[in-house]
């Protein structure tokens, strides 16, 4: 009996190690390589991902990834559509984040699940980035 209690107490610990260290693991915020964008504008357009995904309450950010120039120059057109006020967005940029829903889930959340969004952002000449829309990748 005394082993198993100390079994289970080892455990707990290792558990409980191993989610606080997930938990402080800082997000990646990885900018690819561009021959369209500097990495001042990669890394605040994926900023704008990381503090809408860091504002859901009980989800873990894990990483911002810039699907590259090929990706965003193709999507440039679909985030026009999208537009609202008649604008004319001259640049798009795409990613894709991982990030884990809340522990014990809640409302449309599946409880500790890993999710893959993409992100489509653009800006109109000289304008700062917007974000479009999300979903699932």
């Amino acid at each position: 009996k005394k082993k198993l209690l100390t079994g289970i107490g080892i455990l707990i610990a290792v558990t409980a190690i191993v989610f606080l260290t997930i938990e402080l693991i800082p997000a990646k915020i990885d900018c690819g390589e561009s021959e369209i964008y500097n990495v001042e504008e990669i890394e605040a357009a994926a900023n704008l991902v990381a503090d809408y995904i860091n504002a859901l309450e009980g989800c873990k950010l894990f990483a911002v990834v810039y699907d590259g120039d090929a990706v965003s120059q193709n999507n440039l057109d679909y985030c026009n559509s999208l537009a609202k006020d008649e604008k004319n967005y001259k640049d798009c940029i795409v990613f894709t984040s991982y990030f884990r829903s809340p522990i014990r889930g809640g409302g449309a959340w599946n409880a500790n699940s890993l999710y893959s969004w993409s992100w489509y952002l653009a800006r109109t000449e000289g304008g700062e980035w917007e974000e479009l829309t999300h979903g699932y990748a």
